[in-house]
């Protein structure tokens, strides 16, 4: 199916917005140091002691921000897998600027499902993990 001018452009512009936006968030999580800051509180691990499956998520954000991608796992791997997430889709826009092709076509609906079951499977693994070592 060819694409009209129009669609061609609302593209072109969707794939120039998350490129830029994916810059500016990725921009902030690199200068902003989340330890420097206590902006948030963790309810559940003010009531149990235990952190939960989002703690040390920005801190994890921030070292794969800074190349850090060992410190980004040991903070919390969701963070780590988000940074990988934003990565690929800023990559998958620049392609698509570049080429002109519909990468998006290529994933179906049982890939993303089956992929996002996986990094839910992996939050709650790596979760029970730090409780065993806490324990």
């Amino acid at each position: 199916m060819e694409l009209t001018f129009t669609q061609y452009k609302n593209r072109r512009l969707i794939n120039i917005t998350v490129i830029l936006l994916t810059v500016i968030i990725l921009t902030l999580i690199h200068l902003v140091d989340p330890s420097d800051y206590s902006f948030y509180v963790c309810g559940f691990k003010d009531i149990t002691g235990i952190e939960c499956p989002t703690c040390g998520t920005a801190r994890s954000l921030h070292s794969f921000a800074n190349a850090e991608f060992g410190e980004s796992l040991r903070y919390n791997p969701l963070g780590f897998i988000i940074g990988i997430i934003l990565s690929v889709i800023a990559g998958g826009s620049v392609y698509e600027l570049l080429s002109g092709r519909n990468i998006k076509k290529s994933f179906s609906p049982g890939i993303i499902k089956n992929l996002l079951l996986l990094i839910f499977l992996l939050v709650i693994v790596s979760w029970m993990i730090k409780i065993i070592l806490i324990l």
